[in-house]
């Protein structure tokens, strides 16, 4: 979905679980073949502890990060391809703390705390911090949803509301206003909302995720570009969840959706030597095109 294509339209845009998925498959490449750069692995692990319980303030792991026989790996960017999606509505739930510990029993903690938090297995976190970590991600989500519904006053109340929950939404909203520095233009709320969510999921993209290549024989002979493979690793859930996000992001220009039916479509091309979809298309088929037109007709 580019900028420009929702400007023009008057629909309004939600990243939802679809999105995600549709984000990830594009990191693959078209229809799964080689890219010229390798073929995108998107499949970090990540440790989750068997049981978790909540003491006080915190939830806490009930094995020690020792313990291995209470912990297991799964792999949550293609498992649970919207867990950004899901983390960042926790805050709002009005019985928050059993909500934190719900999403945690199922998908493990998001980061640790104090010295904990470069470990890959985690074992406690203050409900706070957990609050606070939900909270930034659904500010950052709901800017860059405002961004793509051309919603500036949506995107300036944001930021002004939430200007004190993170050092990148309190710098674009200082460049929005009129006392910027000298000789300076203002940013419009639109590109403030945009720098801003995507100041926040590259910073933590930068600091809890390392992408790397293997070699993968998997058959014999193989073309070079399909026997590299670019691997994705993370820290901790908190870094492959922004992950999921970072790949919205890079991905937003590939993708469109459907005014009909409201299916996602892809804008890549259809195979490796064709011509790129045009960026405006606005119906994933000519049946959708054609319903569009009648109903049109009827009003």
């Amino acid at each position: 979905m580019t900028i420009n294509n929702v400007m023009g339209h008057q629909m309004q845009h939600s990243l939802d679980k679809r999105y995600f998925a549709a984000s990830i498959d594009l990191q693959k490449g078209v229809e799964s073949k080689p890219r010229s750069d390798g073929v995108v692995v998107p499949d970090g692990d990540c440790w989750i502890c068997k049981r978790y319980e909540r003491y006080g303030i915190w939830i806490t792991a009930s094995f020690g990060a020792d313990d291995m026989e209470g912990w297991h790996l799964y792999r949550p960017l293609t498992e649970e391809p919207d867990l950004f999606l899901m983390f960042s509505r926790v805050w709002q739930d009005k019985n928050f703390p059993s909500a934190a510990q719900a999403f945690v029993s199922r998908f493990g903690l998001p980061r640790g705390t104090g010295r904990e938090k470069g470990s890959d297995r985690p074992t406690r976190l203050s409900l706070q911090e957990f609050f606070e970590e939900s909270q930034r991600a659904w500010v950052a989500l709901t800017l860059y949803e405002s961004v793509l519904n051309k919603d500036g006053a949506a995107a300036e109340k944001l930021l002004a509301e939430y200007r004190d929950l993170d050092e990148a939404f309190d710098e674009c909203y200082k460049d929005m206003q009129q006392w910027t520095l000298p000789d300076t233009v203002p940013l419009t709320p639109l590109q403030g909302a945009l720098a801003a969510s995507v100041f926040v999921v590259n910073d933590a993209v930068t600091r809890l995720c390392r992408q790397g290549t293997s070699v993968n024989f998997d058959r014999p002979n193989p073309d070079p570009s399909s026997a590299v493979k670019v691997t994705w690793s993370f820290d901790n859930l908190l870094g492959a969840m922004y992950l999921q996000m970072w790949w919205v992001v890079i991905s937003s220009g590939d993708l469109s959706r459907c005014e009909r039916c409201s299916r996602l479509i892809s804008l890549t091309r259809p195979n490796p030597g064709a011509r790129k979809r045009r960026s405006d298309k606005r119906f994933c088929n000519a049946a959708c095109r054609q319903a569009h037109h009648r109903s049109k007709k009827r009003t």
